[in-house]
């Protein structure tokens, strides 16, 4: 075999490269060829049967070789473009990078909900694996998730950019699931409408595990992320932070930019979903559910692309040690300037202050918990302490800082993330 600079070529092995033939069996030979180094040059590849990736295994990819599913190559709930091999046991050091991986979701239908082994939608998954590397990527047109995370550790994704020509439902860009841990998620860019067509980078410690884009997944805490660089032009929600029991700690988050239909952040604890995790009606849940413990934002510059009068950030989870600084909106985009920035409700807090520019009344801030700041014209300081939290807006085109912490509270139920899906 001849190798190049990026490794043994996948041409050693006569993969067809005019996307008219399936070129999975070639590809997949190579990846079993023991190499660490596999190169995929210049061309079109048909993937008819999902590639796998072992562990100690570099994959590089020509920047413009697309790979794409064939027409109904998503059959069950284990198909997906490209995985890692082995999830019980789990693999360790996987890179991929370059290349266009597409879809091709309109022909590949999810599965029918309810059905054990349906076909998730999810483009790329990375389940149990111990130091996971995805970059300079381009990600098209998956039925689901684009990359879902599960049980990975030490891993960095960055230089990832979204293409979406067919709109599905749950088309989240970077999902994390549970057990996800010591991550670096970087230079996320989505362009064009309605991309992505959910979350751009969704955290999900808690979700419903029966849903088909979840099958194979698992719920659990996760830990010590940094996201940075991240931006959308028309994606339904740019962060979203889903807990229920399960941690969600020591997030920092910085550099957020772009346009949202939904939420710029959303901790709405799964309340609104599909598929609700938790009945808020028990006295259980009376003090909130979810923790989002030491979690930081900063720079942040965002707008809704739809009128309607929904917020941009949705806190309705528990918080510790949660804060914001330098968030703005950009009025002059904004399809809604009127809406709230913040809106926070179902929580228990021990201590809520938030420092902001005020544009508009804040008709929902009792005014003897609002006072100017000193030496900052126009800028007003709301606070409150040991009291719940059941509907808070603050309308500001510019919140100089939030921060929230949170009271011993009761332990909760324990969870239940295998619910029905309701009609």
């Amino acid at each position: 075999m001849n190798p190049t600079p990026f490794g043994i070529s996948i041409s050693n092995f006569n993969v067809p490269d005019r996307g008219d033939a399936d070129a999975s069996a070639g590809i997949q030979q190579a990846l079993d060829s023991g190499a660490p180094h596999i190169y995929i040059p210049y061309g079109t590849y048909r993937i008819d049967n999902g590639l796998k990736i072992a562990g100690s295994t570099r994959l590089v990819v020509h920047p413009q070789a697309t790979l794409f599913f064939g027409d109904g190559a998503g059959r069950c709930a284990s198909d997906f473009l490209i995985s890692n091999r082995h999830e019980e046991r789990g693999d360790s050091d996987i890179s991929i990078s370059g290349g266009i991986w597409d879809g091709n979701n309109i022909n590949n239908p999810r599965g029918r909900e309810g059905e054990r082994d349906a076909y998730t939608g999810t483009l790329m998954n990375m389940k149990n694996v111990d130091g996971f590397r995805l970059e300079n990527v381009v990600l098209k047109d998956a039925t689901a998730y684009f990359t879902r995370l599960t049980r990975v550790r030490n891993f960095q994704v960055g230089g990832v950019r979204f293409q979406m020509t067919h709109i599905t439902r749950n088309q989240d860009g970077v999902h994390c699931c549970g057990y996800c841990e010591n991550g670096r998620i970087h230079d996320i860019k989505a362009y064009g409408r309605y991309t992505t067509g959910d979350d751009l980078i969704a955290l999900n410690a808690d979700d419903g595990l029966l849903r088909s884009e979840l099958l194979g997944a698992e719920a659990g805490p996760i830990r010590n992320l940094h996201i940075s660089d991240i931006g959308a032009e028309d994606c339904h929600c740019l962060i979203r932070l889903a807990s229920v029991w399960s941690e969600i700690s020591d997030i920092h988050i910085r550099g957020v930019y772009g346009g949202c239909r939904g939420y710029a952040l959303n901790a709405d604890s799964l309340r609104y979903c599909r598929v609700p995790l938790f009945d808020p009606s028990d006295p259980a849940y009376a003090q909130g559910v979810g923790l989002l413990k030491n979690i930081h934002i900063e720079d942040v510059e965002v707008y809704r692309t739809i009128d309607d009068d929904s917020t941009l950030f949705c806190l309705e989870s528990r918080m510790d040690c949660f804060t914001m600084s330098q968030v703005r909106r950009v009025p002059s985009r904004d399809a809604n300037p009127a809406a709230s920035l913040i809106e926070m409700k179902h929580v228990l807090q021990e201590r809520l202050v938030a420092e902001y520019w005020q544009s508009a009344p804040d008709a929902d801030v009792a005014p003897a918990n609002r006072r100017p700041v000193a030496g900052f014209p126009g800028m007003v300081r709301t606070e409150a302490s040991g009291q719940k939290v059941d509907n808070l807006k603050l309308h500001t085109d510019h919140l100089y800082t939030f921060s929230a912490a949170m009271p011993v509270l009761n332990p909760l139920p324990e969870k239940n993330c295998m619910r029905g899906l309701t009609t």
